[in-house]
């Protein structure tokens, strides 16, 4: 499974799952008439900016809309202007933003719960109980981070 199915996956298991797109027109009124539509008279750009507010809903404050979006390569906002929904991409990659700051940090992200072991940093937690030749947590080792340790490993680096 891909990181990006896999962080689809998760997200959608925990309190916050991946906002559902609006109605187009919300707007209920009697005897008024609603306002012309605004998603349709928006730039790419003002698009993925508000996809990218909406994408950091829910992150308890981890990543700022900004940061999504200085983390992008300038080829991803050109993906981006051509879907007609950009907020699904920006979900995820805000997720995966997000998890990459708790295993800089040294804390292993949500989901990530089972024991593993991966040949060069040993025990540590993974999305599944899998053995692997290198993890996520390598950079962690590399740069003499603390890696979180399943309990049986009795050791924090």
């Amino acid at each position: 499974m891909s990181w990006l199915a896999q962080a689809l996956e998760i997200s959608q298991k925990q309190a916050h799952p991946l906002p559902t797109k609006p109605p187009k027109d919300p707007f209920v009124s009697f005897g008024s008439t609603p306002p012309a539509n605004s998603e349709e008279k928006k730039t790419p750009h003002e698009r993925i900016t508000v996809a990218a507010a909406e994408a950091v809903k829910g992150l308890s404050g981890h990543i700022t809309a900004a940061t999504l979006l200085s983390k992008l390569a300038s080829e991803d906002f050109t993906d981006l202007e051509a879907r007609a929904d950009p907020l699904p991409f920006l979900r995820s990659f805000a997720i995966a933003c997000v998890w990459t700051d708790f295993r800089r940090d040294g804390i292993a992200p949500p989901g990530w719960d089972q024991p593993g072991h991966c040949d060069k940093c040993g025990p540590v937690y993974l999305w599944a109980g899998i053995h692997v030749a290198g993890c996520p947590w390598c950079w962690n080792r590399l740069h003499g981070v603390k890696i979180p340790r399943p309990p049986s490993a009795g050791v924090v680096l």
